[in-house]
């Protein structure tokens, strides 16, 4: 029997100790450090990041072959990393629509790259808050996260699977796979979780 998938919406973001802000002060003058700080400030008050996720058993019928909830995968890497498991913890993660539709809304090539920082962190965010909420939940520890596109050998057209088992991912977070394979948001990232 499938489980629904689970979203999280109330993920809280912590500018405070953002990388890029400790970096900033020696790469940016006056007026950029302002700029930036307004940038953190506006995005503290709209930043949404969201998860969305499902746990699922695995099954492994052939060599470097993983079956997920009736979708089979082709990948030494992800054949490897999972041998020993029999679940794993399918997701989809976003900074949201609110920062994103914020930084669309930008001209400048400077403010979209303050921007961009910003919705890298919000999304850095939503990837911590997920991994302790399943950790937490489910006792699982040790967490690691393959994605589609990023871990070797395993195609961005396999995008395609994530989204088809969580149905419905625009709906639910804002996140929508594109022809292209990329996500909209930009920055937004999925994949499988697992211990």
């Amino acid at each position: 029997m499938t489980h629904p998938d689970i979203v999280i919406d109330q993920i809280p973001v912590n500018f405070k100790n953002a990388a890029f802000l400790n970096a900033g002060p020696k790469q940016l003058g006056g007026s950029q450090r302002a700029e930036l700080l307004e940038h953190v400030r506006i995005a503290e008050a709209i930043a949404r990041p969201k998860a969305l996720y499902l746990p699922a058993s695995i099954l492994l019928p052939r060599a470097q072959t993983v079956e997920v909830l009736g979708h089979s995968i082709e990948n030494p890497i992800l054949y490897a990393n999972l041998q020993r498991l029999n679940r794993v913890f399918v997701f989809i993660i976003t900074c949201g629509v609110e920062l994103a539709e914020w930084k669309n809304s930008l001209s400048s090539a400077v403010d979209r790259f303050f921007a961009d920082l910003v919705s890298e962190h919000a999304l850095g965010a939503a990837y911590n808050h997920l991994a302790a909420h399943i950790t937490a939940a489910y006792h699982a520890h040790g967490l690691a996260s393959m994605n589609p596109g990023s871990t070797p050998g395993w195609q961005i057209e396999d995008q395609r699977i994530i989204f088809s088992i969580l149905k419905n991912a625009k709906e639910k977070i804002g996140v929508e796979l594109r022809d292209s394979f990329f996500m909209v948001p930009t920055h937004s990232a999925s994949g499988i979780l697992f211990e």
